[in-house]
Formats: structure tokens, C-alpha cells, sequence
């Protein structure tokens, strides 16, 4: 595979960047509405105590505006290493994208919750998936908590609302670049003859 063009590399990081922003937002946000009734500002101002430390649970709207900056950058950074890690390694784009980007997804999770937030000032997601388990065999669904839940919920949504569509859109625009795609109308994109 060529290195794409830069402006090929701007909008496949651009887009995989607005979809995670976007796709992964609403999985915090629905489910903390539904089990503790809790609205999306108070979801981005946990993202900003990853800066501001828990007093931004406390501050107003200043703290929900750097949890959204925070969480798009985050989102940008997730698509652009995917990206530029396409560019050496093909198979990324290739047949097995939707594979590879759910293993990155699942990547991001522990990277995320084992060196980016021990490091900051939010509280990473603890490890629930064997308290789920245990209490699911013992007293079934009415012996879980939300939190167990969240832990399936966070790892999930970072593999298929994460990796998968930033896989997913790497690909289509890889795609684009080796059919020499070049931001022209299609009917100008002259495509090789086979020999």
C-alpha cells in the first residue's frame, strides 16, 4: 500500500475520530441515564476530572466543555494512531479490518484504564467482569450492580464503537487512496487497465 495522501490521512482521522467521539459518548450516556438517572454533563465532567481531579464533579459548565474537548481529542488520537499504524501495516485496512479494529478497540480499553487514568486524576473502571460472574451463579441478575454491568458495557463499547469503526473507515479510505482517489468528481478518477 502507498502512504496515502495528506488530505486522504486528514479526513480518515477526522472521521474515525467524529464517529468514536460520537458512537462512544452515547454509550456512557445512555447507560448511566438508565441505571442511575444521571444526565450527560455530569458524564463529561467525569471525562474532565481526568485533568481537574474530582473537583470537577462540582464545577459547572466549564468543566462539561473540557470533558467534550477532552473526549473528541481522545477520540482524534485513537483514529490517528490506527491510521498511521495502517500505513506500515496493510493488514490493518485489509480483508480482516473489522477483526483487527475490534482487537484494537480491546486494546484501547486496557491501555485507557491501565496507563492513561492511573495516571490522571479520574477514577479508572475497576476490574467487575469475575464479581459479575460470581454474583450472576448466586443470586442472578438482582445480586449485580451497575457497576458490574458498566465494566461490560466500557469494554464492549470500546471494541465495537471504538476499533470497529475506526477500522471500518481506515479501510474505506485506504480503499479510496489505492483506487487513486483524489478528492475529484468520480468521473474523472481514471482508474489502470489490467494487464
Amino acid at each position: 500500500m502507498s502512504f496515502p495522501s495528506r488530505a486522504n490521512s486528514r479526513d480518515a482521522i477526522l472521521w474515525g475520530g467524529f464517529a468514536v467521539a460520537l458512537l462512544y459518548a452515547a454509550n456512557p450516556c445512555i447507560f448511566w441515564a438508565a441505571a442511575r438517572q444521571l444526565p450527560p454533563s455530569r458524564i463529561f465532567k467525569s471525562v474532565a476530572s481526568g485533568l481537574l481531579g474530582p473537583a470537577a464533579l462540582e464545577r459547572g459548565a466549564e468543566a462539561v466543555w473540557l470533558g467534550v474537548f477532552l473526549h473528541c481529542f481522545i477520540a482524534l488520537t485513537v483514529a490517528a494512531v490506527y491510521w498511521t499504524a495502517s500505513a506500515s501495516l496493510p493488514i490493518l485496512v485489509g480483508r480482516w479490518a473489522a477483526v483487527w479494529g475490534m482487537a484494537y478497540g480491546a486494546g484501547v480499553f486496557f491501555v485507557m484504564n491501565n496507563v492513561v487514568l492511573p495516571f490522571s486524576g479520574a477514577k479508572p473502571t475497576p476490574w467487575l467482569l469475575l464479581p459479575l460472574i460470581e454474583h450472576l451463579f448466586k443470586g442472578g441478575l438482582a445480586a449485580t450492580n451497575a457497576s458490574e454491568w458498566w465494566f461490560v458495557s466500557n469494554f464492549l463499547g470500546h471494541i465495537f464503537l471504538i476499533g470497529l469503526p475506526v477500522a471500518l473507515i481506515a479501510r474505506w479510505f485506504a480503499s479510496r487512496n489505492r483506487a487513486g482517489w483524489t478528492g475529484r468528481s468520480a468521473a474523472s478518477v481514471t482508474f489502470p487497465s489490467p494487464p
